[in-house]
């Protein structure tokens, strides 16, 4: 009985040796692997427009255009239309970028005044991994702030949205 227990013991601790050294993960991932969406920066005309704490709408879509023709009046074809992209939206400490709302502002009195940008992907050393490049963006939308005096943990955040032209992707390798 002692011999089956022992037995038993060793065939349980060999199991969980050989497990845990399956599971451990690499030191460092490949290169060629993901890259995390935590390290980014917002270039507005070239100047890095202030830490952000999100963005969001990095897309484009293109419109499908259906149509029949006479000679096979049971298939629907399909052709491109027109492309659009974004809206793209910053999420930022309230405060912390006069500005966004300054420009926002101006666009909102009538002076409508259109920038490029680029959203930039870090790697985790810091290098340039991957640029979505904006253009003739202008603000259409600011929100503020929502505020909760009964809160202790919350933080004040502001939103820009940007009306966009055209957006490109240009990844590094």
């Amino acid at each position: 009985m002692k011999r089956i227990v022992a037995i038993l013991a060793l065939t349980l601790i060999a199991t969980s040796v050989i497990a845990a050294v399956a599971v451990q993960a690499p030191a460092r991932r490949p290169k060629s692997d993901y890259i995390g969406n935590y390290n980014f920066r917002v270039e507005i005309e070239g100047v890095d427009a202030g830490q952000f704490r999100s963005v969001d709408g990095l897309s484009c879509e293109t419109e499908v255009i259906e149509y029949k023709d006479g000679s096979d009046p049971n298939r629907i074809h399909l052709l491109s239309g027109p492309s659009r992209c974004g809206p793209i939206v910053l999420t930022y400490g309230a405060g912390t970028n006069p500005s966004l709302w300054n420009w926002f502002s101006s666009v909102a009195e009538g002076n409508l005044v259109r920038k490029d940008g680029s959203v930039i992907l870090l790697a985790d050393d810091d290098t340039e991994a991957a640029r979505w490049n904006f253009y003739r963006a202008f603000p259409v939308r600011w929100e503020g702030p929502s505020l909760d005096s009964t809160s202790t943990k919350g933080i004040a955040i502001e939103r820009m949205e940007l009306a966009v032209e055209w957006m490109e992707l240009d990844v590094r390798p």
